[in-house]
């Protein structure tokens, strides 16, 4: 499918009827010093309560970026409970917490803990995506996530031996297919999403990446064997080996910055530029030199304030992956409602076993 749809003729030409592609931006409205003054509380609150508060501090945080980021003038809602957030957290921290006391006494103990985390991951992934999408809505529609254990476990292990048979050589292969299993078991109100995300549009940011990667450690191992070399068998002198150190991070940080800007870029215009809902499609145009300042700048202020410019950070980035986001339509988006009250009904009983498990999404 094209990345985008352009206005032309409606599916019945009988009709005789043309129907308009109609682009709809993504909009953030929230502002720094806003959001500084719930960021500052919740991490005073997190600090006093020993981390518990932090399931409402988490409440806080995505009721204020769902409610300030727009689609066609409609705000979203995010409707997470703190003791569903807690419970998730307790869960993961006992897991820890038997893995590290158990692996202690013994190691047999260790193992058949890894196993029990190795079962239970894929019940992780679907309670921490049902979750969030459940609890994300849009005039009034939620959000909801249609996946299984089997299916993510199938998917996120099966596919995974690859792999690890391939040395890596099929990771590209294996993020692709993982996360067009979560995007096609989204949906929204009566419209089931899809993405046919080319797989070799993985490759080729990853690729690069490794390239970049390779080179800077070449680099930085010639460097290194020449200095040995002038100086015999002498150790390096101080000031060479400061050199090296300060070249190791600077490659590092060029890594993080430009190879993680211009990844993430790729990988997501990738993912989202294939993907729709109906007659609904998405579109991506993130840039990777704009995402390269915004992610080094940020870095810096975070760095230059003691942490106290991350909520400013965290804004500016929410804002440019708004501006960056649209949804074209050739169909009122009014659509999305139709099915709601019905797919309400189905998952409504099973909404409040569910539990939220922070795992990035």
């Amino acid at each position: 499918m094209d990345s985008t749809m352009e206005g032309g003729q409606d599916g019945g030409q009988e009709s005789g009827q043309q129907a308009h592609s109609v682009r709809n931006v993504f909009v953030f409205t929230g502002r720094g010093s806003e959001y500084f003054r719930i960021w500052i509380v919740n991490l005073l609150l997190s600090i006093i309560t020993l981390g518990i508060y932090s399931a409402w501090a988490k409440v806080r945080r995505e009721q204020y970026f769902h409610r300030n980021t727009l689609l066609a003038d409609s705000a979203f809602e995010y409707h997470g409970k703190p003791l569903s957030i807690l419970k998730g957290r307790l869960l993961v921290v006992g897991l820890l917490f038997a893995n590290n006391i158990l692996g202690g006494l013994n190691p047999k103990l260790a193992l058949a803990m890894g196993v029990v985390f190795l079962i239970v991951t894929p019940w992780i992934i679907c309670q921490a995506v049902r979750f969030r999408a459940w609890n994300t809505s849009w005039r009034g529609v939620r959000l909801g996530f249609t996946g299984t254990y089997a299916g993510v476990a199938k998917v996120y292990f099966l596919n995974g031996l690859l792999v690890l048979v391939t040395l890596g050589l099929a990771a590209p292969w294996w993020l692709n297919r993982f996360q067009r299993y979560l995007v096609t078991h989204l949906r929204f109100g009566g419209e089931q999403f899809d993405s046919d995300a080319p797989t070799w549009d993985y490759y080729k940011p990853l690729l690069v990446l490794f390239a970049f990667f390779l080179a800077g450690v070449s680099v930085l191992v010639a460097l290194f064997a020449s200095t040995i070399y002038m100086r015999g068998a002498s150790a390096p002198h101080a000031a060479v080996l400061s050199s090296l150190m300060f070249g190791t991070f600077i490659f590092y940080a060029g890594l993080y910055f430009i190879g993680g800007s211009y990844v993430r870029a790729r990988l997501s215009n990738t993912l989202w530029n294939h993907t729709h809902a109906g007659p609904h499609q998405f579109e991506s145009s993130y840039r990777a030199r704009r995402l390269f300042w915004l992610m080094l700048t940020n870095t810096l202020a975070i760095v230059c304030t003691l942490g106290l410019f991350a909520p400013f950070a965290k804004v500016r980035m929410a804002a440019y992956r708004a501006e960056t986001l649209a949804l074209e339509s050739t169909a009122s988006l009014d659509e999305f409602v139709a099915h709601q009250e019905e797919y309400t009904r189905a998952i409504g009983d099973q909404a409040a076993e569910l539990l939220d498990v922070d795992l990035g999404f």
